[in-house]
Parts: structure tokens; C-alpha cells; sequence
């Protein structure tokens, strides 16, 4: 599902690369249509959202690498005035980043959302300000492409699969550094121009993930095997 992971099957297993073929991955539809200022409006009632706010989306895991986005929000805690809204569930590492939130009084500033309905997803995506994904690795990065279908500005990692999937529409961080995450949150809060050129470039950058060009390229692999074969 990507030229990162294509990288990893070689390293790992020893397999010639040239046996490989790379077919990028695609979201569901509902990330693709605009969603209408009623259903805006449900969605952040029903949750009691306010109108600006950051979004992370995805399981709460170590590899994911919540913590330290929310010691980046910490440190900028003074300087932006919009909660990082936290959608995904987990177990241990999920009460390790609650504990530390507690600990630093962050309750106003990160907010863990209950279980969201899919059809929600859509509006919380298009309404946020801006994604972050400071995952330390992914095969692809599936959330990614839901926020670039969304119009939303990114911040993910410079590392694994993620400049594949982001291409020009991110700002990218080093995940490890929550000053290097909290730089490119304050960048794009402060810096509106820039934020739409993101928007702009990531929407037109995420077409080539387009469902029906990637059926295609998935049925010339079976074609090609069956032929072989």
C-alpha cells in the first residue's frame, strides 16, 4: 500500500522489489461530500464542540504517538486558544496520556470525545482546523487522506509512509520532538494563507486516490497474474 512499505518487505523479507507492485489505498465516500451547515451544527452540539478546534483521529497506541502531541499542546497552551479534539479509543497508553493531562491541567485543552458515529466522522474532519498525525509509523495512513479529501490542513510525520500519503498538503514534523509539532500547529493557526494553500494542495494532491483509478490499477495486477499464470 506503499513505496514505504514496499521498502520494508525487501529489508525484512529479502524479496526482490521488482516483484512488488505499489497500489495506494482510498477512503470511504462519506469523506468526499461536503457536509451541509445543519449537519455541522447537529455534530457539535451533540458532542459540545466549539466551532474551532485541532482533531486527531485513530487508536490510541504507542506507535500513534498521542503523548506527544499533547505535550506540544502544552507547551503552546498559552498561544492557541482551541482544544485538540481526540477521537479513537485505547487501553494503557490511552490512560498514561489521561494521567499526564490530569497531571498539567489540560482538561480544557484536550478533549477526549465517547465513541463517534461514522456518519459524524465527516464533520469533525471538515469543520477541524487543522489534522494532526504524528504517527512514528504507518503502511499508509488512511486518516491522512480523510482530512486532504476534507479540505483540512495537516501536520504529520516526516518519516514511513506519511509524505506518501500527505504529499504537498502537510507540514511535516519530526514525531518525536513536540517542539517540532507545536511549531507547525502554531504556523498554521497564525498564518491563514498559508493554511488554505495547504488545503488547496492537498485536495488537488489526494485525487490520484481516486476509488476508480485504483480498482483499475489493483485489476491489472490480477490480470496480469491470471495471464501469467
Amino acid at each position: 500500500v506503499s513505496e514505504s512499505t514496499r521498502n520494508d518487505i525487501q529489508a525484512y523479507y529479502g524479496i526482490d522489489g521488482d516483484t512488488i507492485k505499489v497500489i495506494y489505498q482510498s477512503c470511504h465516500s462519506n469523506f468526499k461530500k461536503p457536509q451541509t451547515e445543519s449537519q455541522v451544527n447537529e455534530v457539535l452540539s451533540i458532542y459540545g464542540l466549539p466551532e474551532r478546534f485541532l482533531l486527531y483521529v485513530g487508536t490510541v497506541i504507542e506507535r500513534k504517538n498521542l503523548l506527544t502531541l499533547v505535550q506540544a499542546i502544552n507547551a503552546i497552551k498559552d498561544k492557541v486558544d482551541m482544544p485538540l479534539v481526540v477521537v479513537g479509543g485505547g487501553k494503557e497508553y490511552l490512560q498514561k496520556i489521561k494521567s499526564y493531562v490530569n497531571e498539567n491541567q489540560l482538561e480544557k485543552h484536550v478533549v477526549f470525545l465517547p465513541p463517534v458515529l461514522f456518519h459524524h466522522l465527516p464533520v469533525l474532519y471538515q469543520k477541524a482546523q487543522m489534522f494532526i498525525y504524528p504517527s512514528v509509523y504507518e503502511g499508509f495512513g488512511i486518516p491522512v487522506i480523510e482530512a486532504l479529501w476534507s479540505h483540512t490542513p495537516v501536520i504529520t510525520s516526516n518519516c514511513s509512509s506519511l509524505p506518501e500519503a500527505a504529499g504537498p498538503g502537510a507540514y511535516y514534523c519530526n514525531p518525536t520532538d513536540k517542539n517540532s509539532i507545536a511549531e507547525g500547529i502554531l504556523k498554521i493557526s497564525t498564518q491563514p494563507e498559508y493554511a488554505r494553500q495547504l488545503a488547496t494542495d492537498g485536495y488537488n494532491y489526494v485525487q490520484q486516490f481516486d476509488d476508480c483509478k485504483l480498482t483499475n490499477q489493483l485489476m491489472e495486477v490480477y490480470q496480469g497474474v491470471a495471464k501469467n499464470r
